[in-house]
């Protein structure tokens, strides 16, 4: 994954698709130029890193569902992110049916249903607020995780998608 991504990056600084002489950064890639010696070894510790991260992440949710000391505690934190997902797959469903027999693009066709209707949502999101930046936080965490052995893009690239919200 790594060499064939550092040819490729190679390949576009050669043909001109990334610019390099006028790039404003061209100092920085000037007195960089031995920082390719950095990618085998790189490559090398980032994968046994991301390895054993993974393995260590893996571990501790095992043993915390497995251990007969904590296996209650796991199962009732398994059926309070079933109820939540339940839940939202509710809701979406709710406000996807609603909003097509209730809405013409952004105008209201029944204005007072859809501001009790809106009200209610409201109260209901109190709730699965909570949820949702609990979920976006252990999102993080799996991507930190999970890039710990990249080193061909940034942690957070404007690509990689954590949800449709923005950082």
């Amino acid at each position: 994954l790594f060499i064939p991504n550092s040819i490729l990056v190679a390949m576009k600084y050669r043909s001109g698709l990334l610019p390099s002489l006028r790039s404003e950064k061209f100092r920085i890639y000037r007195r960089n130029l031995t920082s390719i010696t950095f990618l085998i070894p790189v490559v090398l510790w980032s994968a046994l890193g991301m390895a054993i991260a993974i393995s260590f992440v893996l571990f501790i949710v095992l043993m915390i569902m497995m251990w007969s000391a904590t296996r209650a505690t796991a199962i009732n934190i398994v059926s309070l992110i079933s109820a939540a997902l339940i839940t939202y797959t509710m809701k979406k469903v709710f406000v996807e049916v609603f909003g097509k027999y209730n809405f013409a693009a952004f105008y209201r066709k029944k204005p007072a249903l859809i501001n009790i209707v809106s009200v209610a949502l409201e109260c209901w999101h109190i709730f699965l607020s909570i949820a949702f930046v609990t979920t976006r936080a252990i999102i993080l965490i799996v991507l930190a995780v999970f890039f710990i052995g990249r080193i061909d893009r940034k942690f957070l690239a404007d690509d990689i998608g954590l949800d449709f919200y923005p950082i």
